[in-house]
């Protein structure tokens, strides 16, 4: 969390950073979910099953990699184009969560859900109880 929290004091950082470095902390946050996979779900029985978590392992994975492309003052022709086309973040929707009160935008693989989150005011509603929380 450390890394992603010092990228607010410097945005830019995370650029810096290969895939590894960028991507490692979730790689690691997604093994109580990958070794019980791989060790004992009969993917035969349950494909279905076995191909929406790994879609979305694989997503949550890379989910800094697309942040970290949003921070880059330029991307690769493909990687434009799937933030134009909101499939990954787009760096104008994310430049709203880097102005201050740096409390909105929240989401960093595609932002789809950005507008959803602060129209229901679930960012707020999460802070408030988690700053309660012992």
């Amino acid at each position: 969390i450390k890394s992603f929290r010092d990228h607010h004091v410097d945005p830019e950082e995370m650029t810096r950073g290969d895939f590894v470095s960028v991507n490692a902390d979730n790689f690691f946050v997604c093994l109580p979910v990958v070794i019980p996979v791989a060790l004992w779900l009969d993917v035969e029985r349950h494909f279905h099953l076995a191909a929406f978590l790994l879609v979305l392992v694989g997503f949550v994975i890379v989910t800094n990699e697309a942040h970290k492309w949003t921070h880059m003052p330029t991307v690769p022709r493909g990687l434009r184009w799937l933030q134009r086309h909101h499939v990954i973040l787009q760096p104008e929707n994310h430049r709203m969560h880097h102005t201050a009160p740096y409390d909105s935008n929240y989401c960093i693989t595609s932002g789809v859900l950005n507008p959803l989150l602060e129209r229901i005011g679930f960012w707020p509603r999460l802070l408030h109880v988690l700053r309660r929380s012992p």
